[in-house]
């Protein structure tokens, strides 16, 4: 009925599912834990890589917008 194909397929198969569904669960849990930058910061940075500002200016402005 069944031949020795049809064992590496299923093998083949079920490698590829539990391949697949490792992969979504690291995906989902790297996500989870991925640091969300403040939008603000992101613009502040950006303005600093154009030359909008100098880097005292950026450092007084970070500083302000974190606490720190």
């Amino acid at each position: 009925m069944m031949g020795p194909g049809w064992s590496l397929f299923m093998m083949v198969f079920w490698i590829l599912i539990i391949g697949m569904v490792i992969y979504a669960v690291l995906l989902l849990v790297s996500k989870t834990f991925q640091k969300k930058e403040d939008p603000a910061l992101n613009i502040l940075k950006e303005r600093f890589a154009r030359g909008e500002m100098d880097q005292d200016e950026f450092e007084r402005k970070k500083a302000a917008l974190t606490g720190k």
